[in-house]
């Protein structure tokens, strides 16, 4: 192995070491059995919580894994005319992330 093939190995080695881990999306199914296992809240919970905390219309929900942590991703369109992205955690629900979308 050359010099430069062995350093051009260890850069992409220590780059993907260094990448954060991405949330992963969860399928319409397996959000269905994570509900009905009891592993998380049902999305009508989710939505009533994030009305109180900025009331508007809802205009995406997304369930992602991140970590081992199942968290709804919603945003939510105010009577101003700003989006609102509020991440919830998915077991208790509790509010975990609020921001208004630029």
């Amino acid at each position: 192995m050359t010099k430069l093939t062995y350093y051009y190995l260890l850069s992409v080695v220590t780059l993907s070491v260094s990448l954060p881990v991405l949330a992963a999306e969860i399928s319409y199914d397996e959000a269905r059995a994570l509900r009905k296992a009891g592993k998380i809240l049902p999305l009508s919970t989710v939505i009533a919580q994030a009305q109180v905390v900025k009331p508007g219309k809802v205009i995406e929900i997304q369930l992602d894994e991140d970590d081992g942590q199942y968290e709804y991703e919603i945003e939510l369109l105010d009577a101003n005319g700003r989006v609102w992205e509020m991440e919830f955690n998915a077991t208790d629900g509790a509010l975990m992330d609020l921001e208004l979308d630029d």
